[in-house]
């Protein structure tokens, strides 16, 4: 019996292993791929709206290259703590690759998005200079899309995050911007 338990529990840490990002604790591209195609089936059947986040550092590779890898480390750990603090019980924190982290939002309004992203800007701005070890504070750019409002497919609403992420990078950084068709 203790040794059934004994599998059973490295068998839980084994799936968690995969399927979080063993730097900042977040959820992993994959625990994504697995888990967003359900929230969205979910959101389809409550007649529910969607939102999605997309979100990167700006400025990071000269972190990286000026501070190290080891502060490049730390300031996403930093930018993941504080995710994790903004975010509802119901909200998906995924680390999606580099310093691209994304928040999907079940029952959340692109409106509501907005305001939610504007939230997270405001705080990275405001607590990164005395928390981050820099010399000058860290901002963010975001990228918002929800469905069904701006598409009806996982990939879709992914795409158009991201879009919306660039906008803000192509528009000064350190901003907010919902998808739209045209900018």
């Amino acid at each position: 019996m203790i040794q059934l338990g004994l599998v059973n529990e490295l068998k839980d840490k084994l799936r968690d292993q995969a399927l979080r990002d063993p730097l900042t604790g977040l959820h992993n591209r994959r625990y994504l791929e697995e888990t967003l195609p359900r929230e969205l089936k979910r959101a389809k059947r409550n007649g529910a709206c969607l939102s999605v986040i997309m979100m990167n550092i700006d400025h990071f590779k000269t972190i990286n290259d000026t501070y190290g890898h080891l502060v490049g480390d730390q300031t996403i750990k930093f930018i993941a703590n504080l995710l994790t603090s903004a975010a509802r019980a119901s909200d998906i924190t995924c680390r999606f690759g580099g310093d691209e982290i994304l928040l999907v939002m079940p029952d959340m309004t692109s409106t509501d998005a907005l305001k939610r992203a504007e939230h997270i800007r405001q705080l990275c701005e405001d607590t990164s200079t005395s928390q981050a070890n820099l010399e000058r504070g860290l901002t963010m750019s975001f990228g918002v899309a929800t469905y069904p409002e701006h598409g009806l497919q996982m990939d879709e609403i992914l795409i158009k995050a991201d879009d919306a992420l660039y906008q803000s990078k192509q528009n000064g950084r350190n901003r907010v911007t919902l998808w739209q068709l045209e900018y």
